[in-house]
């Protein structure tokens, strides 16, 4: 979207009484009205983590009338409207201190579940709970994978050693995280050997 209009691409009115600044703020304040809006439309679809990036003043009056400052992990303060592939290399540090803050976070989330018996450990008992809609957050370690065999009922999974048997499942893995997100949960990827005490996968339970 691009700020259109007197004080951006027309000059601002002029005359006795008209205050310029106030009136090209206020132009300013709908226009990132309008780019909240149409944000919040998309992240209500896919609710994925934003970095933020502006000059102060800019940032000031999308902070000012936003609600969806949920959305927003980090701020990359300068202008960069003419930014090409450096911005990804400016903006991914930021993104990674967020994973890392939010995979400390969810360990420590996971621990409280583990005190309240609301949890699953392991591949077998993790499918099973995704299954009967119980799956609040799915922590899996990077880069794991496992090839599985399930029973008549949907219920029971057991590691296969051969990926390619016709009635294996290739990666439970990558099913379990499929279902967990169609059924409205959330998953974070750990480091490995971040979850060794639970089989290298966990399940924080909603009851």
């Amino acid at each position: 979207m691009t700020h259109e209009g007197p004080g951006a691409t027309e000059p601002l009115p002029g005359g006795f009484g008209i205050r310029k600044s106030a009136y090209r703020d206020e132009r300013q304040r709908q226009f990132f009205r309008q780019v909240d809006a149409t944000f919040g439309q998309m992240a209500a679809a896919d609710p994925l983590p934003v970095v933020l990036v502006g000059i102060d003043r800019y940032l000031a009056f999308f902070n000012e009338v936003s609600s969806n400052q949920d959305h927003i992990v980090a701020t990359l303060t300068g202008s960069h409207d003419k930014t090409s592939s450096e911005l990804a290399r400016l903006v991914w540090p930021l993104m990674q201190d967020h994973l890392a803050r939010q995979r400390a976070q969810v360990l420590m989330e996971l621990e409280k579940a583990v005190g309240a018996r609301q949890y699953a450990p392991g591949l077998g008992e993790v499918w099973r709970a995704v299954q009967e809609g119980r799956g609040a957050t799915l922590l899996v370690e990077q880069d794991y994978h496992c090839p599985a065999r399930l029973d008549a009922s949907g219920l029971h999974l057991t590691p296969a050693d051969d990926p390619t048997a016709p009635d294996v499942i290739d990666d439970a893995v990558d099913d379990l995280i499929a279902t967990v997100l169609d059924k409205g949960g959330r998953v974070v990827f750990v480091d490995r050997d971040a979850l060794q005490a639970y089989q290298s996968i966990a399940l924080i339970t909603r009851y």
